[in-house]
């Protein structure tokens, strides 16, 4: 909702607040998953995966910090940055009963992270085609992903957010 108020009106605090709500909806995630990985660090669990998640956001952050980021902004999008890399790292991480669960778990965080980056890249680097096309179907393959985590509550508590 706070995406779509600051793309009609132009005002930053509307973005900023979708970006929060956002920002809880991972968090929201982050604990599931941390959960199903039987609070096992995703460094240790999934290195290989949570280290290029990391890194990428903090790539990521830094090619928007070059773009037209405002400074006052800066620090919500850093921490939105970080909470989506460490969600993605914990979605590779955990132990659903079913290998699929996990791929289709993984799959949906990587989709969130493309969904992601293209709002930013769009929104403060350059103009991306057909951006609200990317930025619908990565967000939605994103919620089918990460919609078979435990508690089911997840989902509900991340599709209330958009």
């Amino acid at each position: 909702v706070g995406l779509e108020l600051e793309s009609l009106t132009g005002q930053k605090a509307y973005f900023l607040a979708g970006l929060g709500c956002f920002m809880v909806a991972h968090l929201v995630y982050i604990a599931a998953f941390a959960k199903e990985a039987g609070n096992a660090s995703p460094l240790k669990a999934a290195p290989v995966g949570s280290l290029l998640l990391l890194l990428y956001a903090a790539y990521f952050y830094s090619v928007l910090s070059d773009g037209d980021l405002p400074p006052l902004m800066a620090r919500p999008v850093l921490a939105y940055a970080l909470s989506i890399g460490v969600m993605g790292a914990f979605a590779i991480a955990r132990k659903p009963a079913a290998e699929l669960s996990r791929t289709a778990c993984a799959l949906g965080a990587l989709s969130f992270v493309v969904s992601d980056s293209v709002i930013g890249y769009n929104r403060f680097v350059a103009p991306v085609p057909h951006a609200e096309l990317l930025i619908s179907t990565t967000y939605y393959a994103g919620q089918l992903g990460q919609g078979d985590t435990e508690p089911r509550s997840v989902f509900t508590a991340s599709l209330a957010t958009a």
